[in-house]
């Protein structure tokens, strides 16, 4: 079983937390802080999700884990996990709307 969409799902559930976290704040600040830890998860995700995925691999040991392991879950196929950080994005976006539209400064 893969462990990898614990990754997927918490760079998701980071706008909401944020959201959460920054209730009180002035929405200037309040933004700021939301997309700058999206932004600092979603470099986070980029090398810790490739990782997840190889502790899954059948036949894994620890000379598996490189640099190069990284790098090369995001090239060819594995473009397509970018749309994960898309949709993290997009999710940002669409809290802080929300936000702004239901707690006006």
């Amino acid at each position: 079983m893969s462990y990898a969409w614990i990754t997927t799902l918490a760079l998701h559930l980071l706008p909401i937390l944020m959201i959460w976290r920054t209730w009180e704040s002035d929405w200037n600040a309040a933004l700021e802080k939301i997309v700058r830890v999206q932004i600092i998860g979603s470099l986070v995700y980029i090398v810790v999700y490739p990782i997840v995925d190889v502790l899954t691999w059948p036949d894994f040991h620890m000379g598996y884990i490189s640099i190069d392991t990284v790098v090369s879950m995001w090239y060819g196929e594995g473009i397509w996990n970018f749309y994960k950080i898309l949709t993290a994005a997009v999710l940002t976006a669409v809290c802080a709307a929300v936000r702004r539209k239901v707690k006006p400064q």
